[in-house]
């Protein structure tokens, strides 16, 4: 079967780093080890990765490089790995969360996130109940190729 590359999302992957850059009140994409900015990326990795699954860490780290964050992809593989870890262990409590991510939590964090993404997508859904029957007919084929994914 053939495998289409599927083009990145651009505008959602940048939707995802606006938020988490608000939240935290920093800019991710600075070259800076200091670690609210390694935590916020190892959380934008993660959760491009969990949104979308089909994008590769080649392709999320040509987004961090197209936004001015020189990365490897074998960083992105390091990234959410950790982000998972770490946020599945037991003893990082909420009160060191709260240093570290501007005094939010993990938790809050996922679910604005989750928010911005259903919110995107009933706006999708908006705009496809707008258009006319000879939009949907041309729409029709790509509706159906990204059911498959």
């Amino acid at each position: 079967m053939y495998n289409k590359r599927i083009p990145i999302p651009l505008p959602m992957f940048e939707h995802y780093a606006n938020t988490i850059n608000n939240m935290l009140d920093i800019n991710l994409f600075s070259n800076t080890r200091k670690i609210e900015y390694t935590y916020a990326r190892f959380l934008l990795a993660y959760t491009i990765k969990k949104k979308y699954p089909q994008t590769g860490p080649s392709r999320i780290a040509r987004f961090f490089k197209l936004k001015g964050k020189s990365t490897h992809h074998a960083t992105i593989i390091h990234s959410i790995k950790t982000w998972h870890k770490l946020t599945k262990k037991s003893n990082w409590d909420l009160s060191s969360q709260r240093k570290i991510l501007n005094g939010y939590t993990v938790d809050y964090i996922n679910q604005q996130l989750d928010l911005d993404y259903a919110s995107e997508i009933n706006s999708v859904i908006e705009t496809v109940k707008k258009l006319s029957p000879d939009a949907l007919e041309l729409i029709k084929p790509c509706i159906k190729i990204a059911l498959k994914k």
